[in-house]
């Protein structure tokens, strides 16, 4: 056990993959290295932290590393899978938790593995869970038609859904609504999941370029909720550590 002024960081033990170190902060943010990740964890935070994961049950924390590694916050995984990515994580109030992308890409699962969004640098979101048992999507985005497949790539979450119903070729080159509930039968490459769809609009004005992209080059930040999932998933400006949330206070060092 070690002492940081008003900072507990609790090591049972050498770091690593099959053992946990807990750690507890008070007033200030606290930094420890553990294989090839680096964690800052913020003020008024808890949890645990071992080789490949971290569970934080209270406050938030940055994660860098050099592999892919894991958070677990809440009912929701949120994975580096590309190396030396970065990325902040926040409980919020009610069981929702914030997740931000800083470098590389991160996938936000929830506790079953389904995939609810992936995140590129610059991109913050809001997740907070629904209905237990619920399959539930409400998406928008670009649709587009692949060798007698039809998708829409969510604008918010960066997903790409595989979509069964009547009449949808029509859509293909637009930005659509898709309400729908996921399907039992497994998906096209390139898609975690298909949709039934049970309605889907057209969005006035909305034209997709080449690949699923805008044609007006809009920018891909949205603050659009959606539901993923029965997981309600929502856009936000700014990323965590951008906001300053880690910067103003000051930072004890450990090393296990």
């Amino acid at each position: 056990m070690t002492m940081f002024g008003f900072s507990l960081f609790l090591r049972p033990g050498l770091a690593g993959t099959s053992g946990d170190n807990a750690f507890f902060t008070r007033h200030e943010r606290q930094s420890v290295e553990i294989g090839t990740t680096s964690l800052m964890i913020s003020p008024d935070s808890d949890g645990t932290a071992s080789g490949d994961r971290a569970i934080l049950r209270r406050g938030e924390l940055r994660f860098t590393s050099a592999n892919t590694y894991r958070v677990e916050a809440s009912s929701f995984r949120i994975t580096a899978f590309v190396s030396q990515t970065s990325g902040t994580v926040r409980m919020n109030p009610g069981g929702g938790v914030q997740v931000a992308a800083l470098n590389g890409a991160i996938r936000v699962d929830n506790a079953s593995g389904i995939e609810l969004a992936r995140l590129l640098p610059g991109e913050t979101l809001d997740f907070q869970a629904g209905d237990g048992g619920s399959t539930a999507y409400d998406v928008n985005g670009c649709f587009t038609a692949q060798d007698g497949h039809f998708f829409v790539t969510d604008a918010t979450t960066n997903m790409k859904l595989e979509l069964h119903g009547a009449d949808l070729a029509k859509y293909v080159g637009r930005r659509v609504r898709v309400t729908g509930n996921a399907s039992p039968q497994s998906p096209a490459a390139g898609a975690p999941r298909i949709v039934d769809v049970s309605q889907i609009t057209q969005l006035p004005g909305e034209v997709c370029g080449p690949a699923g992209s805008k044609a007006d080059g809009g920018s891909h930040h949205v603050t659009k909720a959606v539901v993923i999932g029965g997981v309600v998933v929502g856009g936000t400006v700014g990323g965590l550590w951008g906001a300053g949330v880690f910067s103003n206070s000051p930072v004890s060092p450990s090393k296990p």
